[in-house]
């Protein structure tokens, strides 16, 4: 199968001071030079020439360009899975008022030319081997994977259309995902659109965020093609056309667990596990990557196969349940039907939230996914993508 499930990358952190951050930044520039492997970017800004004053105490004056944030990024062709940040500590007062932040791609770290496969716990041993190996190639600053701590993790679920839901398109598919519950406390992120002069959310993705936690589901074909203009404008290559066509069908489920998330998931580490000193055992091990994927995916999508409104209503009706009950189920999927997403349901239901959210889980145990399939479709299931990644014979869950 193409479809996969694990994590695709980490970050790691780690304290500096700022005779050690000027001698790192002199390593990454002596580096860049001698190799033309790397380039340093100010955050957000185009690569630049780094001239320095060198003291006669080996010491660097440090340029003013020298205070900003920075990025080094491998160069498209000699791409190591690896990013580095270097950006000051506003965390509050600390000796080391530096932090060098490091993301990493297990499966492109460890020699495997894939950007669509989620990375597993199985690709670590060779990742951390390759990434101390880098790191000893820049400088000794850099220090090797046990250095660090982890302070988010991105699990995903990489869900191969053609395969999950063969009857449908990833269009299609994301257009119902788009529709589906935003959890208490989460909020929808919306950018604001030039031309209606209103916030909007993104129309190629589903994306929910908190302050521990963000989710992101999108069709891989069109995050590629976005991120490959923005290296352009920063003056890297273009993301090669073979790598955005070897995306097409994936959609994405990731989960963006931040410092706050990961913090929470360490203090439930069982002594066994804490031999680690920055817990990757256990943070990247398969049943947390599962059992992450699916709490949001169930808090979100639910695991309910869609159907039209017609074949919903019929289910509901061969319970014969009271003629209550029946027509809450009845009304709310009209309504969903009607004002074409849950969120905006919800707001429009003339009962309270309560009664709203109950609702949603009759339906949840009636196996019906509250969003119904748009009747030009002419389509009258669509089996729970997740769901089928996990068991294609569509038995049961996960």
């Amino acid at each position: 199968m193409r479809s996969s499930i694990g994590f695709h990358t980490i970050s790691l952190s780690m304290l500096l001071g700022k005779d050690s951050l000027q001698k790192l930044i002199k390593d990454f520039r002596t580096y860049s030079a001698t190799t033309g492997l790397i380039k340093i970017f100010p955050v957000d800004g185009k690569a630049v020439t780094w001239d320095c004053q060198y003291q006669g105490d080996g010491t660097v004056e440090m340029d003013p360009i020298f205070q900003k944030n920075l990025k080094i990024v491998h160069c498209e062709e000699s791409d190591k899975g690896i990013e580095w940040l270097l950006r000051y500590n506003s965390w509050g007062n600390d000796y080391k008022p530096y932090i060098v932040e490091v993301k990493i791609n297990p499966k492109i770290l460890s020699g495997i030319s894939d950007y669509i496969t989620a990375a597993t716990y199985k690709d670590m041993p060779t990742a951390i081997a390759n990434f101390n190996c880098e790191s000893r190639k820049i400088s000794s600053l850099l220090g090797d994977f046990s250095c660090y701590k982890i302070n988010r993790v991105d699990y995903c679920a990489n869900l191969y259309i053609p395969e999950v839901a063969p009857n449908c398109t990833p269009e299609q598919i994301m257009n119902l995902i788009q529709r589906s519950n935003i959890p208490r406390f989460f909020t929808e992120r919306t950018e604001r659109d030039p031309i209606a002069h209103r916030p909007k959310s993104d129309p190629n993705s589903f994306y929910l965020k908190n302050s521990c936690v963000h989710i992101n589901c999108y069709y891989k074909t069109a995050e590629f093609q976005k991120r490959s203009k923005e290296r352009e404008r920063m003056g890297l290559s273009s993301i090669p056309q073979t790598t955005i066509d070897s995306s097409q069908g994936i959609i994405r489920f990731e989960i963006q667990c931040k410092y706050r998330k990961i913090y929470d998931f360490c203090k439930n580490t069982t002594p066994s596990w804490n031999q680690c000193c920055n817990k990757y055992k256990y943070l990247l091990a398969d049943e947390i990557c599962r059992e992450t994927i699916n709490h949001y995916w169930k808090e979100t999508i639910g695991w309910a196969p869609w159907y039209s409104l017609q074949s919903a209503i019929g289910l509901i009706k061969l319970n014969h349940f009271n003629s209550q009950k029946e027509d809450r189920l009845i009304d709310v999927l009209k309504l969903v039907n009607q004002c074409r997403s849950v969120p905006s349901a919800k707001k429009k239901y003339w009962g309270d939230e309560a009664s709203f959210n109950r609702t949603l889980k009759d339906l949840d145990k009636l196996r019906i996914n509250p969003v119904t399939i748009p009747k030009n479709w002419g389509i009258g299931r669509i089996w729970n993508p997740l769901e089928s990644s996990y068991s294609p014979t569509y038995l049961g869950f996960p």
